[in-house]
Order: structure tokens, then C-alpha cells, then sequence
């Protein structure tokens, strides 16, 4: 597996680094764990503060273009991704939904 950084954007109005990476592989396509840990080795980021946020598969091709949010902490990156990208990246925990209880019900004359 090859990972080469295309384009590197820093947004310092929220406070992250957004990395686009190609990754080349040979057999399955890459997990996220193992795409973050391949990148994170080599831009030298911590795993924790780094969030994928987009993966284009490139069809008939070997190879796959990954979106990278990099932040400097996690305090930050708390307070500006969506809460349903956190808990896809494993960073938080999915919020219980309430169950509607039985409806009274309404009593005809």
C-alpha cells in the first residue's frame, strides 16, 4: 500500500489541517484504521485528532482518494465535525433515541 499527499490546505478559521491523499493498494480496499494509520506515519499527526471524511473509490483502478481532516486537538475538532462523523470514526458514542411510548387514547361519545 503507496499513500502520496496530493494537496495539503491549512484552514486556520477552524483550526485543521485538510489533506487529500491517493492511496494505492493491491488487494481489498483499505480499511480506515489502516488509512489512518498509513497517513497519520507519514504527515506525523496523532490518530485521535484526525478524522476521514470523504473516500472515492476509482472504478477498474487500484487506487482510492481520501479526505483528511487534521486538527490540532481534540477540543476542536469536538466542536466543528458532526457528531455522526465522530461516532463513524469511532470517537464517540451513538446517541440513544427515545421510544415513543403508546398513545392515550382518546375516548369518543
Amino acid at each position: 500500500m503507496d499513500a502520496k499527499i496530493t494537496k495539503k490546505k491549512e484552514n486556520l478559521l477552524l483550526g485543521r489541517d485538510e489533506v487529500l491523499v491517493a492511496i494505492e493498494f493491491e488487494k481489498a480496499t483499505p480499511t480506515r484504521k489502516e488509512v489512518k494509520d498509513l497517513v497519520c506515519g507519514k504527515i506525523g499527526a496523532n490518530p485521535e485528532t484526525v478524522v476521514i471524511r470523504e473516500v472515492k473509490h476509482k472504478f477498474g483502478i487500484k487506487e482510492v482518494d481520501i479526505l483528511l481532516h487534521v486538527y490540532k486537538d481534540k477540543e476542536t475538532m469536538a466542536s466543528v465535525e458532526p457528531h455522526y462523523v465522530l461516532v463513524r470514526e469511532g470517537m464517540a458514542q451513538k446517541k440513544e433515541k427515545k421510544k415513543k411510548g403508546a398513545a392515550p387514547e382518546s375516548k369518543k361519545k
